[in-house]
């Protein structure tokens, strides 16, 4: 197992299906990450899929995302609830996965962003993926 995929992003469920479909190429947060390559899609306890983080971009206003809306298709109130009045980061990500059958996993619900994830629980998550 490596270091780089024993975590999931945890992510509103509209959000994750559009990076899985391909259609989000950018996941904007208040703060960047030094995290790079393979991640996990989590969304409301289930493991979705996986894309790999490849840079961070920003900080950027609201306003100068509004540019970039192709990229990471997230409305302007949804980013200025995200931002709260701050500049935010793009997670630039590349190579969505998504999962033949979603893994739920136990969670415990509240404001978090990663989720670190266990052996177990990733030798799970792997009977799921599709090929390379």
């Amino acid at each position: 197992m490596n270091d780089e995929d024993n975590v999931a992003l945890i992510i509103h469920r509209e959000y994750a299906e559009k990076i899985l479909n391909g259609e989000k190429k950018w996941e904007l947060r208040k703060r960047p990450t030094k995290k790079r390559g393979k991640i996990y899609i989590m969304s409301k306890g289930k493991v979705l899929g996986s894309v790999e983080i490849i840079d961070v971009k920003g900080p950027f206003t609201v306003k100068e995302l509004e540019k970039h809306y192709d990229k990471h298709r997230a409305s302007r109130e949804d980013m200025e609830k995200i931002s709260q009045g701050k500049k935010l980061y793009a997670l630039v990500l590349r190579n969505p996965r998504k999962l033949r059958k979603e893994v739920k996993l136990k969670y415990k619900r509240g404001a978090r962003v990663w989720r670190k994830l266990s052996r177990e629980e990733i030798r799970e998550i792997r009977k799921y993926e599709t090929e390379q």
